[in-house]
């Protein structure tokens, strides 16, 4: 229920971001303006974000250089250092330990991180282009991001449930998802200051692609579940681990058989019609 959890709040909190990167440069004060302008003329929407855009390269600087202060913040861990000074005054030092920790899920969890670390990754993407800068910036915000969670997560807090990459897999979804807006903007900045239309076609055909590729990471990939084939393969080489556990009906006198016609015959008794009970 935690992953479950997790896993929404990671997709919440990142349309926060996402909708603020656009909202402040291309919607500005005029919401209203922005939606009726959009529904008239729907293909005019890389214009609107090459004109705006561009403008909010230097809040975007700043933005990700006072990312570095709140991971630093995040180090210190002052939730759970005045939680347990607090506790400790009217209970013993581990039942004090126990009631400060584990830290608040909904922002310092995996998913909301994971999130967060998202949208600074596609302002680093979507405005590099636009001010070079921005790019340093996100390097430099994630080598602290590596050095600082990389002693938190192993050394400070405690151990999180493990989700199978249920974070990494929205991650990749969210930042194919941030190309795309990427694509979009570089082909407003093309049709607005490019000599001719060469640089907007093949901003145009990035687009196309990466709307395929988008497509293609989220319905052609099998990561939640494996195959007859592979979960046998994969008993097979771990064949002989004390520490490993097999389901004696599927996996008992497997050794002479293939696994693909093993698969198949698996496959076939989930098929057949139950047997009528009088």
């Amino acid at each position: 229920m935690r992953g479950q959890r997790a896993d929404r709040d990671s997709k919440l909190v990142l349309l926060v971001p996402v909708l603020f990167v656009v909202g402040v440069t291309a919607i500005g004060q005029g919401f209203s303006k922005f939606i009726e302008q959009i529904t008239e003329s729907p293909f005019d929407l890389p214009l609107i974000l090459a004109d705006k855009m561009p403008a909010a390269t230097h809040y975007y600087l700043t933005y990700l250089s006072l990312q570095w202060v709140t991971h630093g913040m995040n180090l210190m861990r002052y939730i759970q250092v005045g939680k347990f000074v607090a506790f400790s005054k009217l209970l013993e030092e581990e039942e004090a330990r126990a009631m400060a920790e584990p830290e608040d899920q909904d922002y310092y969890g995996m998913g909301s991180r994971s999130a967060r670390f998202t949208s600074n990754l596609l302002i680093a993407l979507i405005f590099g282009t636009l001010s070079p800068l921005m790019s340093l910036l996100g390097w430099v915000n994630f080598w602290v991001c590596r050095v600082i969670y990389g002693y938190l997560v192993v050394w400070a807090e405690t151990k999180k449930a493990d989700s199978g990459g249920v974070f990494f897999a929205n991650q990749l979804k969210h930042t194919m998802s941030g190309l795309i807006f990427y694509t979009l903007l570089m082909t407003g900045i093309f049709l607005r200051r490019a000599p001719d239309y060469v640089p907007a076609g093949c901003s145009i055909a990035a687009a196309a692609f990466a709307v395929h590729s988008f497509y293609a990471l989220k319905n052609n990939f099998s990561w939640e579940t494996l195959s007859a084939e592979e979960a046998i393969k994969t008993h097979n080489d771990h064949k002989g681990s004390d520490n490993a556990y097999a389901q004696p009906e599927i996996v008992s006198n497997t050794a002479s058989k293939d696994p693909a016609s093993l698969a198949r015959k698996i496959t076939k008794s989930f098929k057949r019609k139950p047997k009528s009970i009088h």
